[in-house]
């Protein structure tokens, strides 16, 4: 058995790590690749290997051609480049990431070749896709009828980390991607019976406010297309059904005003930015000042945006780009994790359904805590799952075939009991 794995950032260490000694454990031969070897944290020299390679190599073809189970840790855009080069050669791949829509249409000719391309399996999507299923399957193996599903999941910053930050949100995971949220494709979900389509320069005025007891209080907002899970959970009829995201109570009012001033923006090329106070200024087309504003706004909001300083003359490091690239400049020295900074993921569904004509709610819920800026729960939720659906590609316990996800029991049994070993574990109440 050839496994192959192809990047090697921070975010990639506990999937490394499984796999590394997984195959030592069965004499399996594991290889790991990155663009630049030269910057791969010193946690995963330490355990691996790590090779050089580019994509736009030849060379990558024939290691993808020479490999069982190819495991893409790359940007999502780049999966389907590995996708190709695996249906050529006639291998295996896994990914953590949403299916792209040029890999749906490798469905048919991956089945035909008896090949699995198993795509969103890491947190979210991922654990969130086998607790619901999980839940579900066992609710309507005892005759129920499932009336909705809401799904929420967070990778947030501990609480006790951020008490001067008013936003209590740092960087956990990819910050380019948390200025862009919902940029590009419209969020769908359905709610009471109706599909419903949010844009994203409304999506976070569309907000559920969910009280998680000592959780804590958030706000939840839709993410992308949850109407297609009405299949691939087995719901067809379902009359609610929402996946979102979470974020700590008044976030997304502030960012909401963010992205009415346009300081997301990621398609206007801005030049000659010397300053923070420049660029709030050219944006805004005033002074950029509380005092123009003030009235409108809530006062957690206020708190908020003042802590970004936008009157400050600081130079930033660059000097032309989008806002969203500024606005990312901005975010990063206030929302930078610390060494020590703790990130913190909070996972939450409610299930409602209909059994011996009387409704009931089922909820579920995960927390787990990073250890440091190193060694964080987001990677670890994300990693594992994906390392886990990997080791039952290789052992052949997958009987089906083509582009899935793990929304079945022979993926969701073995991985959830698994994570539990691992000190993940879903706790599920009912009636709350």
């Amino acid at each position: 058995m050839i496994i192959s794995i192809f990047g090697a950032g921070r975010s990639s260490f506990y999937a490394i790590d499984y796999l590394v000694k997984l195959s030592n454990k069965e004499s399996w031969t594991l290889n790991v690749y990155d663009r630049t070897p030269k910057e791969v944290p010193n946690s995963i020299l330490s355990i691996s290997e790590v090779n050089k390679m580019d994509l736009t190599d030849a060379k990558t073809a024939t290691i993808v051609a020479n490999s069982n189970i190819v495991v893409s840790l790359l940007p999502a855009q780049l999966h389907i480049v590995l996708a190709r080069l695996c249906l050529k050669g006639n291998t295996h791949l896994a990914t953590a990431s949403f299916i792209g829509e040029e890999i749906k249409y490798l469905h048919k000719e991956a089945s035909s070749k008896g090949l699995i391309f198993l795509n969103e399996c890491g947190l979210d999507p991922g654990i969130d896709h086998m607790s619901t299923c999980q839940v579900i399957d066992e609710l309507q193996e005892s005759g129920a009828t499932i009336l909705g599903i809401e799904s929420y999941c967070g990778g947030l910053i501990a609480e006790e980390n951020c008490q001067t930050n008013p936003w209590k949100y740092k960087f956990a995971w990819s910050p380019r991607n948390v200025i862009l949220a919902g940029q590009g494709v419209p969020s769908l979900l359905i709610r009471k019976g109706k599909a419903r389509l949010v844009q994203w320069h409304q999506l976070f005025k569309t907000v559920n406010n969910l009280d998680l007891g000592q959780l804590g209080r958030f706000d939840a907002y839709p993410n992308r297309n949850s109407v297609i899970y009405r299949e691939l959970y087995h719901v067809p009829h379902v009359q609610t059904l929402i996946r979102g995201t979470l974020r700590r109570n008044g976030y997304c009012e502030a960012w909401q005003q963010l992205i009415e001033w346009g300081f997301t923006d990621n398609s206007t090329m801005l030049t000659s930015i010397h300053s923070v106070a420049q660029f709030a200024r050219m944006l805004s087309g005033f002074n950029f000042s509380l005092n123009n504003w003030k009235k409108d706004l809530s006062e957690a909001c206020i708190e908020k945006l003042e802590f970004l300083a936008f009157g400050r003359q600081e130079a930033f490091a660059i000097n032309q780009g989008t806002p969203a690239d500024f606005l990312l400049e901005i975010l990063m020295s206030k929302w930078a994790l610390e060494d020590e900074d703790k990130d913190e993921v909070i996972l939450y569904h409610g299930i409602s359904y209909e059994i011996n004509s009387e409704i009931h709610n089922k909820t579920s819920t995960l927390q787990v805590h990073g250890k440091n800026k190193f060694d964080t729960a987001m990677a670890k939720l994300v990693g594992l799952p994906l390392a886990m659906g990997v080791e039952l590609m290789a052992k052949n316990k997958i009987e089906r075939k083509g582009v899935q996800i793990p929304n079945s029991k022979e993926w969701y049994e073995p991985i959830l009991t698994n994570l539990q070993s691992h000190g993940v574990e879903i706790v599920h109440s009912n009636d709350l």
